[in-house]
């Protein structure tokens, strides 16, 4: 079972592979810079710089069709609060950050 939704993503570009190939490796890059600085936003217990980098992930993860797999975590970070705890984001993070993994690794081997 695959989660990047090529389809999508091929539609995108009109079919053009090429095309296709670097949209894809645009939104991995994207996700990869955002999901690094949330990380740090979390252990600095910046609340507005967590719900930020949420927004900014949003695009990448629509372009490559795996909102439906991350949609209650990517939504609970971007309306942070500030009463929430450093364990409760780091356990949204790792949600986001185990499923953007199984589509960096899909990437990859579409990529090579």
């Amino acid at each position: 079972m695959t989660i990047i939704n090529m389809e999508y993503i091929k539609e995108v570009t009109n079919g053009n592979m090429e095309s296709s190939l670097k949209l894809l490796k645009v939104a991995i890059t994207q996700l990869d810079a955002q999901m690094e600085l949330m990380q740090k936003a979390i252990l600095e217990k910046n609340i507005e710089e967590v719900a930020k980098r949420a927004h900014c992930m949003k695009n990448a993860i629509h372009i490559l069709g795996i909102y439906n797999h991350v949609a209650s975590p990517i939504e609970a970070l971007e309306n942070s609060k500030l009463d929430d705890t450093e364990k409760v984001l780091s356990a949204f993070f790792n949600e986001i950050n185990t499923t953007i993994q199984i589509a960096v690794k899909e990437a990859n081997q579409l990529l090579n």
